[in-house]
């Protein structure tokens, strides 16, 4: 049951941070190339269902893949962290079970919660009003 409230907050805390990135949705003249493929990342976060009620293992391993993509583009303190992050949804992705999903997320527990403010504190520093 632990296991599932973990994974129930990672997916709370993951919606939390789409709602960020949707703040540099919006394109502009001059954006950066990193803001622009966060922005093509968004999309792909927006596709999770974060309720629950809808669990697609293959929309995690997407999202996987556009934050390795996304992280090319990056400094290297970014690419770190979204590279970490990328590593997280694709154990999620290539999970059997949602209880099983939980369990990766939470081995992953710190240095995750590290990766996912680093990247949110970037975004809010770097690409909000976008």
């Amino acid at each position: 049951m632990r296991t599932l409230r973990v994974f129930i907050a990672v997916a709370v805390a993951a919606s939390g941070l789409t709602l960020l990135v949707s703040a540099a949705d919006a394109s502009v003249p001059a954006v950066t190339k990193t803001c622009k493929s966060l922005n093509k990342l968004n999309k792909e976060l927006r596709k999770i269902d974060p309720s629950g009620d809808r669990f697609d293992f293959e929309e995690f391993k997407a999202v996987s893949k556009a934050f390795r993509k996304a992280a090319k583009t990056g400094p290297k303190s970014l690419k770190s962290a979204m590279n970490t992050i990328a590593d997280v949804y694709g154990d999620i992705g290539n999970a059997d079970n949602a209880v099983e999903a939980a369990g990766r997320i939470g081995k992953s527990g710190a240095k995750f919660s590290k990766a996912l403010t680093t990247w949110g504190t970037y975004l809010g520093t770097n690409c909000s009003g976008i």
